[in-house]
């Protein structure tokens, strides 16, 4: 009969050292990913607001909308900038977010949901304007796009 041998098992302490070392590591992994894709969100945020001739302001975001347009205040609601709808369609709404880039120029706004991703164009309804965010093609993978009558932005505070 041979006699089995049992392997020590491993130390409280070599247990804790590798679960803390595997922590930091999948950590600087996220942390290192994350300001990648914020540092691209950036770049692209401040490439369409120079293509656009625009001001960008960010913050928070909320909206309302009725069969006219919608208004979104935006700038943690220090900016009201309102969006004429055309009469034969609804306008897009991005709804409430925490942290939202936004875009206005005279072409149209952008609206970027900064957590998601997501993007909004709200394009006037003229060629220029809209050749202007054609240029725009590359820079987000798939907007939601609205044409729109006009824009009216009004700073609150």
């Amino acid at each position: 009969m041979k006699a089995s041998t049992f392997k020590k098992p491993p130390s409280l302490l070599a247990v804790v050292s590798a679960t803390i070392s595997f922590c930091l590591l999948l950590t600087l992994s996220l942390s290192c990913r994350k300001n990648s894709v914020t540092q691209a969100s950036a770049e692209d945020i401040n490439y369409m607001t120079r293509s656009l001739g625009g001001m960008l302001l960010t913050g928070r975001l909320t909206t309302e909308q009725d069969s006219d347009g919608l208004a979104i205040f935006c700038n943690d609601g220090k900016t009201l900038i309102a969006l004429g709808a055309m009469a034969s369609q609804q306008l897009a709404n991005p709804g409430n977010m925490e942290h939202a880039a936004v875009i206005y120029s005279s072409f149209g706004i952008i609206v970027r949901n900064v957590d998601t991703g997501q993007v909004w164009y709200y394009i006037q309804n003229d060629e220029s304007s809209r050749q202007r965010f054609e240029a725009l093609r590359g820079a987000v993978g798939k907007p939601l796009v609205s044409a729109i009558t006009e824009t009216i932005k009004i700073n609150i505070s």
